[in-house]
């Protein structure tokens, strides 16, 4: 549970993390000072969040995507010019160095290589800085296209708006104004709006899960739960922050293309 806490959930902005973090602290307050107000909430708000149910209702409104599987690519033909892909950049091995794409941007590449054969479509690959500042994710996963594959590459973007907008580079370059976009299920309304914002329609979002689908086990209490409110907490602060900074505009969330 400990390395759960400390590995899954401290990572970036999260609120179950730190409530997991605060639970010995609140402990030791009602052992030593005997009061049990700051516990009660502590513990109710955790097993709230632990209900998978709740944090999959946060998930809701921003898993628009449609999972690969259940969509019939004969239903994007003639709708959409080109298909995007979108990295979530590289491991390096400590002592070898060499790198590897996470499981699901390969996972993402060869679909889209697969979606794009059969619309006969090129491909944007946006890819994810990495600390070494080069385009190793990029190159290798380009690298997994068929050679016949017409592929637009751009590295080096940090965060969702800015692989939007080498996406709309790309676009450009290509002379295409609608697209489809493969990404994580999390990210597909946030990708969505960021790509409006640059001038690109893109009226299906295709992604590998979808964790907001509901079943008869998410009335359980379960560690999931605090995964999903983590992630849906992040979204949301990441479109307020669009938001507020006026990268976004209120119609862009909810205009469809």
């Amino acid at each position: 549970m400990l390395d759960y806490a400390l590995t899954q959930l401290v990572d970036g902005p999260s609120l179950p993390g730190l409530l997991l973090l605060l639970l010995p602290v609140a402990v030791l307050y009602w052992w030593i000072r005997g009061r049990g107000m700051f516990l009660s909430i502590l513990a109710s708000l955790l097993i709230l969040m632990s209900v998978q149910a709740t944090g999959k209702l946060l998930l809701y409104p921003l898993e628009i995507g449609v999972r690969f599987q259940d969509f019939d690519p004969a239903g994007l033909q003639g709708r959409i010019g080109a298909v995007a892909v979108i990295s979530n950049g590289i491991y390096r091995d400590a002592v070898l160095n060499d790198a590897l794409p996470s499981t699901s941007s390969f996972s993402r590449v060869k679909r889209a290589a697969h979606l794009a054969g059969t619309l006969g479509l090129p491909i944007f690959l946006s890819g994810a800085e990495s600390r070494q500042g080069d385009q190793a994710d990029v190159e290798f996963l380009k690298a997994l296209l068929p050679p016949e594959q017409s592929v637009f590459v751009r590295a080096g973007a940090i965060g969702t708006f800015e692989h939007a907008a080498a996406i709309a580079s790309m676009a450009r370059e290509a002379n295409v104004q609608d697209i489809t976009v493969f990404v994580s299920g999390n990210h597909a309304l946030r990708t969505q709006a960021a790509l409006r914002a640059e001038g690109v329609r893109v009226p299906v979002v295709i992604v590998g899960v979808r964790d907001s689908i509901f079943s008869a086990s998410d009335a359980m209490p379960s560690f999931l739960g605090f995964f999903y409110w983590k992630h849906a907490l992040k979204e949301y602060m990441a479109l307020a922050a669009y938001l507020v900074q006026g990268k976004l505009a209120f119609q862009d969330l909810f205009v469809s293309d």
